[in-house]
């Protein structure tokens, strides 16, 4: 009798431990009920943005955020393209781009042309531009914006700071 109670027990116990437990179902449930997101992107119900970008992993010096945004490490320049969430019910949560590369930050992301550098011309040297008037400019010797004056400027600014604040 002890026997068959053990046995009945233990099988009771198996069978508990193979169903599903109905917690997992209702989590799998609401991350299945949420909206759609474009190719490339997973939802994630508790992520910051929704549609998650799945192969930020693969990407070189990527990391995810804290949001589960995909971003580049520190020091490195992103490189992003447009997602296209035509025909996608996101809502809210489309993402607008996909982050392609992390690159340093003078280099060019993919499919992206080098800034043109401006070649040196040695076949003439460039001569400064021409004055039409020689002649120094005309400053007097007692002008007090002139060159070589030494006034200083600290007194007059507190007199001007006295006199408005007294005005207030």
């Amino acid at each position: 009798m002890q026997r068959t109670r053990r046995l009945l027990l233990t099988l009771w116990v198996l069978l508990l431990l193979l169903l599903p437990d109905p917690q997992t179902n209702r989590y799998a449930a609401a991350q299945e009920g949420g909206p759609q997101c474009p190719p490339g992107f997973e939802w994630e119900r508790m992520s910051g943005v929704g549609c998650v970008q799945a192969d930020c992993a693969e990407i070189a010096h990527a990391h995810y955020s804290y949001t589960r945004s995909c971003i580049c490490n520190e020091g490195y320049r992103a490189c992003h393209e447009l997602v296209d969430t035509s025909g996608v019910n996101c809502g809210r949560n489309c993402p607008n781009s996909r982050l392609i590369a992390c690159i340093d930050p003078e280099g060019t992301c993919p499919g992206e042309e080098p800034a043109p550098r401006p070649q040196p011309d040695d076949s003439e040297p460039i001569a400064p531009p021409a004055d039409d008037d020689p002649s120094p400019p005309d400053i007097s010797p007692n002008d007090p914006d002139g060159p070589g004056t030494d006034v200083d400027p600290i007194p007059d600014l507190i007199e001007d700071l006295d006199n408005g604040l007294k005005a207030i």
